[in-house]
């Protein structure tokens, strides 16, 4: 994509954009702007969904898992449960152990975190709530992520 010479005028007298003086014909400037986009933005989807499940009690419930060859890019985790399922934390899990946990809150019933960068999660990898307390009730927990393959 370009931007002709009358866009490109518009923008110098906008926001006072001078050329350098070439030295040689070899360093002539273009008078056109050129677009930079990368493909991956514009074919890249975000996905949506959600896991309603039933915690057994307390502890990490994971309702996320990564499926082999592919890979995610989190952006928001949300989890909603019932007045007497309280959630301090977000889990992740490599599958075998807990390998981290974020966005600690006092316990709620409510959680949202948007990640500021995405989270990479390979294959096998899963996403859930840490379940601080609980007596009876469901636990919906919600995703936005990105999936590519994984090579």
């Amino acid at each position: 994509m370009f931007i002709g010479k009358g866009i490109a005028s518009k923008l110098q007298a906008r926001f006072n954009l001078k050329t350098n003086q070439p030295q040689s014909d070899s360093w002539r400037l273009n008078d056109y702007v050129q677009a930079v986009t990368d493909i991956n933005d514009v074919v890249r989807a975000q996905r949506f969904v959600y896991d309603l499940t039933t915690p057994a009690g307390t502890g990490d419930r994971y309702g996320l898992i990564v499926p082999q060859r592919k890979r995610y890019s989190i952006h928001l985790v949300g989890v909603d449960g019932a007045a007497t399922c309280l959630i301090d934390a977000i889990s992740v899990s490599n599958g075998l152990n807990v390998a981290l946990r974020f966005a600690y809150q006092t316990p709620a019933s409510t959680l949202r975190y948007y990640l500021p960068h995405p989270l990479i999660m390979p294959s096998g990898w899963q996403i859930g709530a840490h379940v601080s307390t609980y007596s009876a009730g469901d636990l919906l927990i919600e995703y936005i992520y990105e999936e590519e393959d994984a090579e």
